[in-house]
């Protein structure tokens, strides 16, 4: 399935490759490509961000949140829950790039030509769906892509739609993952076939 992801802009099927086959570790070295900052003079250290936080990470130290546990996945919880809007993601074009890497990392563990990908664009939330709310529907039925390229089908789904949509929700481009995936070799030889849903 396609859905927006608030770190890398959207995940399609280098997301699913980079993020889903790898292990715990994996998913959360690549979180944390992405760096977490608290604008201390915007905190009143209400303690917001640690209520929503499934971790309970953020610590509110000297009347401030202060994230330093090496356990946090960046994920956007604390961020929505602030209600000065003192958190934020920077440096977002990392995880991109680790996604790319990843994806490269798992695919070469197979012969070459002996992987397809399917991906469903239905439904579309802004956010990832490993959140416990990842928003409402911002897209219904787009389509059905198929290839054996992970960067020709997600180039493809971003083609038939307005992505500026899912950039101006997670201020990341997301045609940065497929351009990084395309540059370090993730290219297939078929072109995606596109299946509109009815």
């Amino acid at each position: 399935m396609i859905r927006g992801h608030e770190l890398s802009g959207f995940g399609g099927a280098i997301k699913n490759l980079g993020m889903g086959c790898t292990p715990g570790a994996g998913k959360l070295r690549q979180h944390r490509t992405v760096n977490i900052e608290i604008d201390q003079t915007k905190c009143i250290g209400c303690g917001k961000c640690k209520e929503n936080c499934e971790m309970n990470l953020p610590e509110i130290i000297e009347g401030k949140a202060r994230n330093t546990s090496n356990l946090c996945m960046r994920c956007p919880m604390c961020k929505h829950g602030c209600p000065m809007e003192a958190i934020s993601f920077v440096n977002q074009e990392n995880i991109c790039r680790a996604l790319a890497s990843a994806a490269f990392g798992v695919l070469s563990t197979f012969k070459a030509n002996k992987v397809s990908f399917v991906s469903f664009a239905k439904d579309i939330t802004p956010n990832c769906d490993c959140l416990p709310f990842p928003g409402e529907v911002i897209m219904k039925d787009v389509g059905i892509f198929a290839s054996n390229s992970p960067v020709s089908i997600d180039a493809a789904f971003l083609k038939m739609i307005d992505y500026n949509v899912f950039n101006k929700a997670s201020s990341v481009d997301c045609m940065l993952q497929v351009q990084e995936a395309k540059d370090i070799g993730l290219f297939g030889e078929i072109k995606p076939k596109i299946t509109t849903l009815s």
